[in-house]
């Protein structure tokens, strides 16, 4: 498994300096572990630059063309990146209807290949109380977005990258309590469709894998 931003399949924990790992005196306290752990870290660059190459590469096919992005809405994709990187005016910015309408217009129309930028926006996108709201609003009124995106990462052959941002994104909705109801009610078929994640070889699905077990306890 490679990175899909980096290309490389080196893991460094974002929250752990290599100078603070090797001062830290060992610990022990492993479970239950305190707080909520969230996958709250983005590569917002390599998330953009990713889903520019595959709007590239969709607008180069004649068979696929029209799934790509138009300019209105690759200026429009732009504004919720920006609006996610300003993590300290989470408590007063907001998204627009049509910024929903086009994440969720992607997660379903683009190639399976082509998904796993567009879900790790969605991974953020739960942890903005705006993002999470209107999220909420739509899956209550019948538009089951996490629902289709937990089936399609999910679906054989299973596309690693694929499977990494959505088990982190799944993971991130246990912080915010109005997507509790839904994790409850959706309990077993989350835990079925990611069941295979344990055979994984890669530590960060299988680190993902183990918190989504974990908040489940």
């Amino acid at each position: 498994f490679r990175d899909p931003y980096t290309g490389s399949s080196a893991y460094v924990p974002a929250e752990i300096s290599s100078k603070h790992a090797a001062s830290a005196k060992p610990t022990f306290k492993h479970i239950p572990k305190k707080g909520a752990l969230v996958f709250d870290v983005a590569q917002f660059d390599g998330i953009s630059k990713k889903i520019s190459e595959f709007n590239n590469s969709l607008l180069s096919n004649e068979d696929q063309k029209e799934l790509a992005l138009t300019e209105v809405e690759t200026s429009r994709l732009g504004a919720i990146v920006k609006i996610l990187r300003e993590t300290s005016y989470y408590h007063s910015s907001s998204f627009a209807d049509v910024d929903m309408d086009l994440l969720l217009k992607l997660l379903n129309s683009w190639p399976l290949s082509m998904v796993f930028p567009v879900i790790d926006i969605l991974r953020m996108i739960v942890l903005h109380p705006d993002g999470a709201a209107k999220l909420v609003k739509r899956i209550n009124g019948g538009n089951d977005a996490l629902l289709e995106m937990i089936k399609k990462a999910t679906s054989r052959p299973v596309i690693p990258a694929n499977l990494l941002t959505s088990l982190r994104a799944v993971t991130n909705l246990f912080k915010n309590p109005s997507f509790h109801q839904w994790l409850h009610y959706h309990r077993g078929e989350i835990l079925d469709a990611f069941s295979g994640s344990y055979i994984s070889s890669n530590k960060n699905v299988q680190l993902a894998y183990s918190t989504l077990i974990l908040k489940n306890t």
